[in-house]
């Protein structure tokens, strides 16, 4: 009689961890396609994101000096001025499952920009345009995932853009040269640091170092006809 309870014991025990493991592996597997899918907005303003979240802070090996500019207005395809209207949200992708079934992803948050000025490239300049930056708020936390000594944009301000396209022709930036501050919307063209940081980058552009891109270039989908 005990050997027949020890033996339900350890079926029951096998079924109960059974059931844990695969229905959590079913259910990671929900969220993860629901994640890769889904455009999950902001709890909070960005400027509430940059200031109070805890940040992991990315440190990247560079393969080139990224505080040339003109390497990196030769990195890029695309060097412009833009007016952020709106942080939509956040895209997850690479979403996986560890071990102890924890959904891990990369964020990339999406915004919609305005164009005002190309300095290299030809981008709409009539109509808002979706731009990515690769980095954003972690799915399901307080954190952020970005690259060391860099903030995300804000809506209401004008920024200096970096940024390429992938193959799909989505235009994308990240790390803290990919954007730079210029003013809020409505001063672009009395702000001395706006000026001064445009025309520091249009001179980067006439001298840009386009030999630390290697690969290849794509071509957007906003491009102006």
């Amino acid at each position: 009689m005990k050997k027949k309870k020890i033996v339900i014991s350890v079926l029951c025990t096998v079924l109960v961890v059974g059931t844990v493991f695969f229905g959590g592996k079913a259910l990671a597997a929900y969220y993860k396609e629901k994640a890769e899918t889904t455009l999950y907005e902001l709890k909070d303003p960005i400027s509430v994101i940059n200031e109070e979240y805890v940040r992991a802070d990315m440190i990247i090996d560079y393969v080139y000096d990224v505080s040339d500019i003109e390497k990196n207005a030769g990195f890029y395809d695309y060097v412009f001025v833009a007016e952020v209207n709106e942080v939509r949200g956040v895209r997850y992708s690479d979403v996986w499952l560890s071990e102890r079934l924890w959904l891990h992803s990369e964020p990339r948050t999406e915004y919609e920009i305005t164009v005002k000025q190309n300095l290299k490239g030809n981008l709409k300049t009539d109509e808002p345009i979706t731009l990515f930056k690769g980095e954003g708020v972690y799915l399901h936390h307080k954190m952020t995932n970005l690259y060391q000594g860099d903030m995300l944009p804000e809506e209401g301000h004008c920024y200096l853009f970096l940024a390429a396209a992938n193959e799909q022709g989505e235009l994308y930036t990240h790390g803290n040269y990919g954007n730079e501050y210029l003013c809020s919307i409505g001063e672009l063209t009395s702000s001395e640091n706006a000026l001064a940081v445009i025309e520091r980058y249009n001179r980067a552009v006439e001298n840009m170092d386009e030999s630390v891109r290697i690969g290849e270039r794509y071509k957007c989908k906003y491009e102006a006809q």
